[in-house]
């Protein structure tokens, strides 16, 4: 599997946080941290980082959660793993 980094800008309500997550558990994916920061103008930024056996996954996750009306941006980027 490979690493995962996700960043998301969504207004500031924890809810979200849960909806993001959600749909990472929802296809047994481990979320491995989260961090949320509150900005200014009641907006927050959501910092993932998960494991994910392709990349199609992580596309159809992100285009889920693109549907979000509380979401204005979200974005993915794989990892760097210097083992492999």
């Amino acid at each position: 599997m490979d690493k995962y980094v996700v960043d998301a800008m969504v207004r500031n309500r924890l809810d979200i946080l849960n909806r993001i997550t959600s749909l990472f558990i929802v296809k047994n994916l481990p979320v491995l941290t989260v961090t949320f920061t509150a900005t200014e103008n009641n907006m927050a930024v959501i910092n993932l980082i998960c494991l994910c056996p392709d990349e199609f996954i992580m596309k159809r996750i992100m285009n889920q959660a693109n549907n979000f009306v509380d979401i204005s941006e979200i974005y993915y980027t794989k990892a760097f793993n210097p083992k492999k």
